[in-house]
């Protein structure tokens, strides 16, 4: 993917933009996405960008190819530890805008489900898209049950969970934080319609 790209999207990211970027396996998609969300370094042709990604660090939530998670390991003990993080992290910050909304400025994608081009979605959020709960325990029950996952499905092992249950329990991390920047790098992967479009109606409005 050409080099400019991140030089481009960066001048335009403000709260309210939103992207989907379409392209070949092998294009550089997911090497962009990487360096917006700090993960991996910038090359020396970029090195005048990185004080632009620090200033959105932390505004950033990132979801990869990979769920991050531990196959050994329980998945409600990972989405417990994983919402104590997010959920605490900006404890501090104005929660004014965590209110569920009933209109967006963002244009609906109109696409077949079936789609499944690789695609990457930056997503940066005027007024975060669900209800913000006073505990974390509350926060977690209200993405369980937003995916239509029950505490029981997941207090086991992530190995022993189907793909698309621990592609869902990664996307809780959206419902558990309110970083307002989504950075996505085909977050679709393994979803079935009902939660596919549950995303997109989450993210685009």
């Amino acid at each position: 993917m050409n080099e400019a790209i991140l030089d481009t999207l960066l001048t335009q990211l403000v709260p309210g933009y939103r992207c989907r970027m379409v392209g070949k396996n092998g294009a550089g998609k997911s090497t962009r996405l990487k360096q917006l969300a700090g993960i991996i370094p910038l090359s020396e042709s970029d090195a005048h960008l990185v004080h632009k990604i620090a200033i959105l660090a932390p505004d950033v939530l990132y979801l990869g190819h990979e769920n991050a998670l531990s196959g050994t390991k329980n998945a409600l003990i990972q989405l417990r530890e994983m919402a104590n993080f997010l959920f605490h992290e900006m404890t501090n910050k104005k929660s004014d805008g965590a209110k569920e909304v009933s209109a967006r400025d963002a244009n609906r994608i109109v696409q077949n489900n079936a789609d499944t081009t690789p695609q990457v979605w930056i997503i940066y959020h005027q007024i975060l898209p669900f209800p913000w709960h006073h505990t974390v325990e509350d926060q977690i029950a209200y993405a369980l049950s937003f995916w239509g996952l029950k505490h029981e499905e997941i207090d086991r092992p992530c190995l022993m969970l189907s793909r698309g249950q621990q592609r869902l329990v990664a996307l809780c991390r959206f419902l558990l934080s309110r970083r307002p920047l989504w950075v996505m790098d085909e977050p679709f992967v393994n979803l079935d319609n009902e939660r596919l479009k549950k995303l997109y109606d989450l993210c685009w409005g």
